[in-house]
């Protein structure tokens, strides 16, 4: 199953690239999440990936 990023996550990937031409070339998946890594957290606390997905989220009884 591919991953999904967030419109943050996809930002961050933009900002790290010097121009439009390395944006293209080098997206990828392992790319924009390189771009997203925490680089003061230990990989099990890095804030910009959490265990529930969108749908979960979305599927949740309490939305009232």
């Amino acid at each position: 199953m591919t991953k999904k990023f967030t419109i943050e996550e996809i930002k961050n990937y933009l900002q790290s690239q010097d121009s439009l031409g390395d944006i293209h070339y080098n997206l990828s998946e392992e790319n924009i999440m390189a771009a997203n890594k925490c680089e003061n957290c230990p990989p099990d606390e890095d804030p910009h990936f959490s265990d529930t997905s969108y749908e979960e989220v979305y599927d949740a009884e309490d939305w009232e």
